[in-house]
């Protein structure tokens, strides 16, 4: 698993605070916790992996592009 973060340069930093790029071989579970901050994340799963969401008594899974 390799996690990175890094920090925008020129015209992106007026709008972008933060890219991370999270990859992994293996099935991993990772518990993305989000409190209200007034920011947005934009996700792009690029892998063939599958991203699910937690809700109440179930899994859902998301699509490979999400807001």
């Amino acid at each position: 698993m390799k996690y990175q973060e890094f920090t925008p340069t020129g015209k992106l930093s007026a709008y972008i605070e933060c890219i991370y790029l999270f990859e992994s071989d293996q099935l991993t579970g990772v518990d993305d916790f989000v409190f209200p901050g007034g920011s947005m994340e934009v996700i792009f799963n690029l892998g063939s992996g599958v991203w699910k969401t937690a809700s109440p008594g179930f899994y859902r899974r998301t699509p490979a592009i999400e807001l």
